[in-house]
């Protein structure tokens, strides 16, 4: 009689676990659909403010063509700080939102960390060129054309990316490293000399 009622009970206990074993494994597959279904969301979402940079990137995709402008007709002083001035709002708007997006998206934390770093090294030049006392804007811009124009291009070729998540590191370390050939150029005693910041 005890065996009796001793398999009922374990028949019970197997029925119990297989059911609780089933809502288990129900849950965590509907958890983790959940969660990836949220960072499709989140990730969707920082993308969606990657292209609120999308114009600024056109923009420095042209800055060389505004700043060759500026020196082959010999703009006033005024005409070449705006023109700095724009290329700095621009650029300092992109370095922001690589930097969030190296922290927000964490799958990517390199290459926007490098696309930040950057357009900060060209915000820092364009800020620099206005504001430092003793630099020589016109003959700095005049320095820096192949290079100006170089980051031109490398942007353009990073926008061909629907995101930069999509570009190669290559060209994304390429970018960083033109950005380095940047170099002041401070009117002394009558000369110029150039240096790189």
């Amino acid at each position: 009689m005890g065996e009796n009622r001793i398999k009922p009970l374990c028949l019970f206990v197997i029925i119990l676990l297989l059911v609780v074993s089933s809502i288990s494994i129900y849950s965590w597959i509907k958890i983790k659909h959940e969660k990836e279904v949220l960072e499709a969301i989140h990730n969707y979402e920082w993308f969606q403010k990657y292209y609120t940079i999308y114009p600024d990137l056109y923009e420095l995709s042209h800055v060389s063509t505004a700043f060759n402008y500026s020196i082959t007709h010999n703009v006033t002083d005024e005409e070449m700080e705006s023109i700095l001035a724009g290329c700095y709002l621009r650029v300092r708007h992109v370095a922001r939102m690589f930097r969030v997006l190296s922290y927000q998206v964490s799958s990517d934390h390199a290459k926007y960390q490098k696309l930040g770093d950057s357009f900060g090294r060209l915000e820092k030049f364009c800020l620099m060129t206005i504001t430092r006392a003793g630099i020589d804007k016109r003959k700095t811009i005049r320095q820096n054309l192949e290079t100006l124009d170089e980051i031109s291009n490398l942007i353009g070729q990073l926008m061909e990316y629907e995101k930069p998540s999509d570009a190669p590191m290559e060209l994304i370390e390429n970018l960083l490293n033109v950005t380095e050939k940047l170099e002041y150029c401070y009117s002394e005693n009558g000369g110029i000399a150039c240096e790189h910041p």
